[in-house]
């Protein structure tokens, strides 16, 4: 536990860390395929496949 404290106790090294811990947990997803609407809403999506339509894509409903 004083492993901890010591590490909090610097900003970048909690930094480092959290960004560590978020990547693991994150690195279990990088395997997955797309699921559910996700053809739909990215692969499909005509409005996010060039940066003139970009802008409508993200302020509007999808």
């Amino acid at each position: 536990m004083k492993y901890f404290e010591v590490l909090l106790r610097d900003h970048r090294r909690a930094a480092l860390f959290v960004a560590l811990i978020a990547g693991l947990v994150y690195a279990n997803t990088l395997s997955n395929q797309f699921a559910y609407d996700d053809y739909h809403i990215i692969v499909n999506n005509t409005a996010i496949q060039s940066m003139e339509t970009l802008p409508s894509a993200v302020f509007s409903a999808y």
